[in-house]
This record gives C-alpha cells, structure tokens and sequence, in this order.
C-alpha cells in the first residue's frame, strides 16, 4: 500500500534529535523513542528505539498496520525468533509472534504505515512474521535499471529483504562499494525513505554519514553521489517500484519527456526538514554550471 503522505526530510542526524519517553502498550517499563518522521494523518512513524536491559512486552499485535524492524545493535527475542544485529524482522498487519524481551537492551529501526501504539491482545503464531538475519545472504547486483559498474569500476549492490507482492515496493539493503560513483541526477514515481547504518557518502542534498536518514515524496531530484573511502551501507524502503528517471547536472532530461507527467521537482523548489549541523543547503549542481556559463 502507498506509505502515509509526511514532510520532506532531507538529511537529518540521529544525534541532532530529541529522545521522548515511551511505554509501548504491553511493556513492563519505558522506552526512548528518537522519531526520524511521522505522519501527521495517521501517525506512522520511522522511528529508533531504544530498549533498556531486561526490557519484556506481554504478546499481542498491531491490528491497523504493519511494522518493520531492523536491529542496529544489541538483542531481541519475539516468540522464537531472536533478533541479533542486523537482523530484520517484517510484521504483517495482525502478526503476533509471541512475547517480546532483551536481555542486554536493544537500539533499533521502526517503520510502520499507521499509527505505532495500536496494540491488542492475540494469539501468537508463525504467520505473517519475515525474520531475515542480513549477515548471511550474499550481496548480488541490483534488479532495478540504472547507475551499477561506473568508470571506476565500482558497484552497487543490494539485499532484497522483503517486496510487496501487490504494490511493488521493496525493503533492501543497498552497498556502494569504494569508488561508486553516480554523476546523474534522478528522481522516482515512488515514496522513498533510508537509513545510514555504516559508512559515509555524499550527494546533491549535502554529507550523509551513518546514523542519517531522509524521507523523500515522489518526483524529488537527488543525485550526483560518491562514495566514501570506506563505501557505505544503507536501509532503503519504498512504496512502489522504483524506476530511475535520469538527468544531467545541468538539468536536462535523458530518459523521460517533459510535460509527460514524469518531471521531476527541482530541489530549489522544495524546503525539506533538514538538521542543523547538516549545514545549508549546498548550491545544486545544474545552478553551478549555469553559474560557470554567466562566467
């Protein structure tokens, strides 16, 4: 289903943003919530959690929407399932696996498409819960069209985690290896949101390092990536297929056709919500050539 509609976020850090104090319904003590974005027609939210040790929540489930997890540290047991680090965990709307308890405390990644705090009483069971542990499969080129194997010789590759059988969207790890690179700007039809777990690039909107996320609606540009020395390693989420609609640094289209619907909306007509120590919005590329051109 098309994810709930929230502002642009474009590049905020983890460490800029407030920590509230949440009880999860069912949980026998307080947990801090670091809210990355949040709808403010149903309330969905990406969120970090923070866990504290010995941390337990009785059986039940979400009745209004899904939820994803992705553990960036620590431990979790839901039911059977243990999650260690980097392990995903997808709960179809109504899924119950069981009682949920850390031994060590947890720190990890919630995405759901309604509100995050409904909760009821059901009984447990093994369907609808996806439990991936990301450290085993191998990483493999991406199935999406576009930028791989650039004049460095560097690619990009992903770990599907989980693709929506109706509506097309995807939850996949996505790697740049050292050296990728993407000169093009682009943009998609689709909602697109992610999370840095390691590593550090750079692109249009300014320096993304691990612990920094965006939430990007339909038809934003973006682009002009680098990989840093160390490459990086993102949680990429989307709505819908993402199909990669290219143009040039200096703007001009190269596989879709103005006024068909498909333009892209130019950064300098968007003010998204941004961290402070991001710094300003950088000049965006095509203003720079331009600017070069008045020269």
């Amino acid at each position: 289903m098309p994810f709930a509609p929230r502002p642009h976020t474009e590049l905020v850090y983890v460490r800029d943003l407030p920590a509230e104090t949440v009880t999860l319904p069912g949980a026998d003590r307080p947990a801090r919530l670091i809210t990355l974005s949040r709808s403010p027609l149903n309330g969905a939210i990406s969120a970090v959690v923070i866990l504290p040790p010995g941390w337990r929540r009785t059986a039940g489930s979400n009745p209004l929407t899904f939820s994803e997890f992705f553990l960036l540290s620590g431990d979790l047991q839901l039911g059977d399932h243990l999650l260690q680090p980097w392990h995903y965990l997808r709960l179809a709307k109504g899924a119950n696996p069981g009682a949920w308890q850390t031994t060590h405390g947890a720190r990890l990644l919630w995405f759901t498409n309604d509100d995050p705090l409904a909760w009821e009483l059901s009984r447990p069971g093994e369907q609808g819960v996806l439990h991936v542990d990301t450290n085993v499969p191998e990483w493999t080129l991406p199935f999406v069209p576009g930028s791989n194997v650039t004049r460095t010789g560097a690619r990009l590759l992903i770990k599907l985690l989980y693709r929506d059988p109706d509506e097309g969207g995807y939850t996949r790890l996505v790697r740049q290896l050292p050296g990728w690179e993407e000169p093009r700007l682009e943009h998609h039809l689709c909602t697109e949101e992610a999370y840095g777990l390691v590593g550090i690039s750079t692109y249009n909107f300014g320096v993304a390092p691990a612990d920094s996320y965006f939430w990007r609606p339909p038809r934003i540009q973006h682009g002009n990536f680098r990989a840093g020395e160390s490459g990086k390693i993102g949680l990429t989420r989307t709505d819908g297929p993402l199909e990669n609609l290219y143009s040039t640094l200096e703007g001009e289209p190269l596989n879709w056709e103005p006024g068909s619907g498909r333009d892209p909306i130019p950064v300098e007509e968007v003010r998204p919500i941004r961290s402070p120590s991001a710094g300003p919005l950088p000049p965006q590329p095509h203003a720079r050539a331009q600017l070069r051109e008045q020269r």
